[in-house]
């Protein structure tokens, strides 16, 4: 990477024009680094490369609103260390799994597919409303909800306060809200896939 150039602005030449070479140029300059900082979480050097490659295909895919956070490298580490800390619930999850060796080792969860059905749909719903909200507050809201970072680290990153952060998830969570009554008002005659939609909501905390 040339000195004189910001990595956001090589970021910016991958968002704009999908850039190979500022790609390549951003890869050589944080990868290594993101590693050594993501082993500070896990042990081996094979999670932390699961990890940073994650990162780096969610920057890729998100490249043009990330391009608008303002301290670039500080958001780069945030999320790798959020990453590298669910991947340790995730796992820490994974061995306390039991399994019954008296039941059939081939038997699978049963997933109910009209609930799958009612969960896509939910899914897409509010991310099509996400996608519609004012740009600062899609951004914020996606740092928050997505990245798992703080109001303090949003603020920091997007100069911007904490109380406006605040402002930003209450507006986006009341309208999402909205969205997802004026659904189940549709759906009310289907009191099989009200039930349903309902627990899916809930479980998705809103």
């Amino acid at each position: 990477m040339k000195r004189h150039e910001h990595p956001k602005q090589i970021f910016q030449r991958i968002a704009e024009n999908n850039d190979k070479e500022a790609f390549t140029l951003f890869f050589n300059e944080y990868y290594g680094n993101l590693i050594q900082f993501a082993m500070l979480f896990v042990p081996q050097f094979e999670q932390a490369e699961d990890i940073v490659s994650n990162v780096m295909v969610r920057l890729i895919k998100k490249a043009k609103e990330i391009c608008k956070v303002n301290n670039f490298e500080n958001y780069l580490f945030i999320v790798v260390r959020n990453e590298a800390l669910d991947y340790l619930k995730k796992e820490k999850k994974r061995k306390f799994v039991v399994i019954d060796s008296d039941n059939d080792f081939f038997l699978k969860e049963y997933v109910d597919p009209y609930e799958k059905l009612i969960e896509r749909e939910l899914r897409d719903l509010i991310f099509n409303t996400v996608e519609n909200f004012p740009p600062k507050r899609r951004m914020v809201y996606k740092l928050v909800k997505d990245e798992s970072l703080s109001y303090k680290e949003v603020a920091d990153l997007m100069d911007i306060s904490v109380r406006t952060v605040g402002v930003h998830i209450t507006m986006a969570g009341k309208e999402i809200r909205e969205v997802l009554h004026k659904y189940l008002e549709s759906k009310s005659d289907n009191p099989g896939y009200l039930k349903i939609a309902k627990s899916l909501i809930l479980l998705f905390g809103l």
